[in-house]
């Protein structure tokens, strides 16, 4: 902690509470401003004090114990670090905090809040009490009472994640300035050096290098493929002619690396929307270095339509060669082509001319050349294992968390916002089942957790169940994988289900997801999507329901037909049947059906530079943004439990819609914020960061907003769904069992309105029910799992609910790598 922020703390904690300079230690209002920043991303304070509209708790909730407390000899074992969920708001007497256990607020003086700063990252008490000033271990002792303490569990080599949104920003801000630096120093080297070592034989250099993701995340499974294609290539022939480097290069650092040990040669880059601006940087500065470079661009994300394809080339003066289709043929046709011209590729870039499927720079023009179109491959299995040939052999697997699992090719559909890899509205052709063993078994076997299946259409063929069972063989014998990742058949049948249960009976986490996308059929016909029927979706919920798995659900926000009242409806068709919904931005990939110029033009379509869509002929931008923020409301109360019992109280005994009371909220909290600050709070900063101090203060907000703005008073009922609501939500701290009175049997009112399905609810309203008890218990650890660290895979939806007769047992999927 800074001295800055160290004196803006103790400052708070005496008890003032405007934001603004206090003392000569603090040079100005800007440096008062960015240390009261810092101290609310770090998660310590929440803003606030009286001037902020905080309402002051009741005195009789405030435990007064800095006057009192007297030395202690109790030992204050292991490491301590501030619980999830915590934070501190300035109040006229200090810094107020709400502890769990006892359920009260605490006022926390200036001695009290510098040994508590001292755990903002897990520490050692010893070390901090050496330091400290006297009295510190008694407060010490009350922090670890009161819960505003917690120990830190042993790191048993899970990977470490951020769990606060500040600290994941400034991970992806190293990130990028990492990759910048490796980049110039790419460029720089590459300049310094010898223009060859070995001019008989060209050096092949295969890359894959994500500026914004992590560079060691999933194994790159088509640059692998490629490599191992190009290895065996008419019996290995191409190894004659090149030094074919064995290694993946997934950094700049490691491109230089190759470079400067091997010199100019042909880099083959594999480009999807997560690489491609990073891959066209390193194509760039490679070909600044030298024009002896030849760089191949292939991948879903290189351009196909020959209009596309010219702006391409005419943007990127450095890019060669544009692959369209499948890159395993084209790769190693194109190393045929120049195999004539040892050290010196690009002198043959106009043999190039015959190879099937390019789109080529002419080398007199320089203008974009095309070549003929190439016929997809009839059968895959000629092209050999990535896994299984040895691409992956020279990296570390202990630094990737996923692998990804190809075990057919092709889509039969023609949904025009999809390109699966080329092969949309083509015949599906499967690897052989020998092959898809093998490569899980491989998986399995290197301890990777998340298995990512490429397949468009998991579910789709018989055989796929038993690729389920192949991969909770291996999750039974090996430990691995965690994860199964896939996309299921659209026209799911019972068969889908089937899978899923097979897998999770092994401890494989994974849902049904059914890609819905939308439920309006006007927007459907636009995107050629009618012919996938939605009453299957319908009868596949009834299917889970029956076998008791979850089921879940994609929308796509921005599509060519979508308004703010169809997407409304969609998360309310979704709510209404108890299926929790992701949802994803519409990109105009490339190649699809969608990026056609004719169709752009007919439906009015704008995108941004990240080519999602912003606006079409049903929606503006404006419209957009309320969607987008309808979601991240729907994510919040919805998809994450925060609001779950309430708004189905609010619908079921006042009629309120769930997506009426979220769209009427946002434009509250838009307007006047200060009114209800707590509620203000969560709702923008999400569950991934709730520093509210606590849910009490957030649940009283929501008491007198739902009286103030919708008129409901806040009689036993409203009480009874506020007070199920914060009993079911993890809070660490707790006490368990811990036992609900309840004015009302919310149990039996949630049992007779079908527990949120889609069954004809009761009649009764909630104040028609006995008084009755509710008992939460936490038999999976929630409250004590500790998230800083762990690697959270999907967070799209990931309820923090506790248990109760509220939900069973597996209702609820938590993607986690608790390695």
């Amino acid at each position: 902690m800074t001295r800055t922020n160290a004196v803006v703390l103790a400052e708070l904690a005496s008890g003032r509470t405007r934001w603004e300079p206090a003392c000569a230690a603090v040079a100005d209002a800007s440096a008062w401003d960015a240390a009261v920043k810092s101290l609310v991303r770090s998660g310590l304070c929440v803003e606030g004090g009286e001037d902020r509209g905080w309402p002051p708790p009741p005195d009789s909730e405030i435990e007064r114990r800095d006057d009192d407390l007297g030395p202690t000899s109790r030992s204050i074992p292991g490491r301590l670090h501030l619980p999830w969920n915590f934070a501190m708001r300035p109040g006229p007497d200090g810094l107020l905090a709400f502890s769990v256990p006892a359920r009260r607020y605490v006022r926390l003086p200036p001695d009290a809040v510098a040994v508590l700063a001292s755990f903002v990252n897990a520490a050692d008490p010893d070390a901090v009490l050496a330091d400290g000033a006297p009295g510190a271990r008694a407060w010490l002792q009350l922090l670890v009472e009161r819960g505003l303490l917690v120990a830190a569990q042993a790191d048993h080599g899970a990977r470490v994640v951020p769990s606060r949104l500040a600290d994941v920003r400034v991970a992806c801000a190293e990130q990028k300035i990492r990759f910048a630096d490796e980049l110039e120093q790419l460029s720089a080297s590459v300049k310094a050096s010898p223009s060859r070592r070995t001019p008989e034989r060209t050096p092949v250099y295969f890359v894959c290098a994500a500026e914004n993701h992590e560079p060691r995340a999933y194994l790159p499974l088509a640059l692998g493929l490629i490599l191992a294609h190009v290895r065996r290539y008419e019996g290995g022939a191409l190894s004659r002619s090149y030094d074919i480097i064995p290694e993946l290069l997934l950094t700049p650092a490691a491109v230089r690396d190759a470079v400067l040990r091997n010199g100019p040669g042909v880099v083959l880059f594999s480009d999807y929307a997560w690489t491609i601006d990073s891959h066209l940087r390193i194509s760039k500065a490679l070909k600044a270095a030298s024009h002896e470079f030849v760089t191949v661009h292939g991948g879903p994300s290189v351009p196909a339509y020959e209009a596309e394809a010219s702006r391409f080339f005419a943007q990127h003066d450095h890019v060669d060669v544009a692959v369209r289709g499948e890159g395993e043929s084209s790769a190693a046709e194109i190393l045929k082509a120049l195999a004539p011209f040892p050290g010196r590729p690009a002198a043959g870039l106009h043999h190039l001319r015959e190879v099937a499927g390019l789109t080529i720079r002419d080398p007199a023009s320089g203008s974009a050349l095309r070549t003929a179109d190439r016929a997809r491959t009839a059968d895959v299995n000629v092209f050999p294992s990535a896994y299984l040939a040895g691409s992956f052999d020279g990296l570390r697997m202990d630094e990737f968390f996923a692998a990804c699992l190809e075990t057919n090719r092709g889509c039969p559909y023609g949904c025009t916002f999809c390109d699966w890899g080329h092969a949309t509205q083509q015949k599906i052709k499967t690897f052989d089942m020998e092959r898809v063993r093998a490569e899980i078994e491989w998986i399995a076997a290197n301890r990777i957790p998340v298995i990512m299946c490429t397949d468009a259409n998991f579910g789709i063929l018989e055989r796929d169940v038993e690729i389920a069972r192949m991969v909770a063989d291996a999750r039974r014998r090996h430990g691995f994988p965690r994860q199964f990742g896939v996309n299921y058949a659209k026209n799911a049948t019972a068969r889908v289900a089937e899978i899923i249960r097979i897998l999770r009976d092994a401890d494989v986490a994974a849902d049904g997801i059914i890609a819905v996308q939308t439920t309006d059929a006007a927007t459907l016909g636009i995107v050629r999507r009618s012919n996938i029927k939605t009453r299957r979706y319908e009868e596949l919920i009834d299917v889970f329901r029956g076998l008791k798995l979850p089921i879940s659900t994609d929308l796509l926000l921005g599509l060519p037909g979508a308004t703010v009242d169809s997407f409304a409806r969609d998360l309310q068709h979704c709510i209404d049947r108890g299926v929790p919904a992701r949802a994803y931005m519409t990109r105009v990939l490339v190649n699809s059906p969608m990026a056609d110029p004719a169709y752009r033009e007919k439906y009015r379509i704008e995108t941004d530079e990240l080519d999602e869509v912003v606006a079409t002929f049903s929606f503006t931008r404006d419209d957009l943004r309320t969607m987008k923020r309808l979601y991240e409301a729907y994510r919040l109360y919805e998809a994450s439990g925060v609001l779950f019992y309430v708004l189905r109280y609010l619908q079921w005994d006042h009629g309120i819609q769930a997506t009426d009371f979220l769209l009427r909220l946002l434009e509250n909290l838009a307007t006047s914020p200060a009114a209800y600050p707590a509620l203000a709070w969560v709702d923008r900063y999400s569950p991934w960061n709730l520093n509210v101090g606590g849910w009490r203060p957030f649940y009283e907000d929501v008491a007198r907003y739902v009286e103030e703005q919708h008129g409901i008073a806040r009689s036993p009922a409203l009480e009874t769904a506020l007070r199920v609501q914060e009993a079911v939500l993890r809070e660490p701290g707790r006490a368990f069992p811990e036992v609900v009175p309840l004015a009302h049997d919310f149990v039996a009112w949630w049992r007779d309105h079908g527990a949120g399905t889609s069954r004809p609810p009761s009649l009764t309203r909630l104040d028609g029910y006995p008084p009755a008890e509710l008992i939460v218990d936490d038999p999976d650890g929630l409250c004590r799992l500790d998230l800083t660290r762990q690697r959270q895979y999907d967070h799209h939806f990931v309820r923090w609910e506790l248990r109760s007769p509220l939900r069973a047992a597996d209702a609820i999927a938590l993607f986690l790598d608790t390695a």
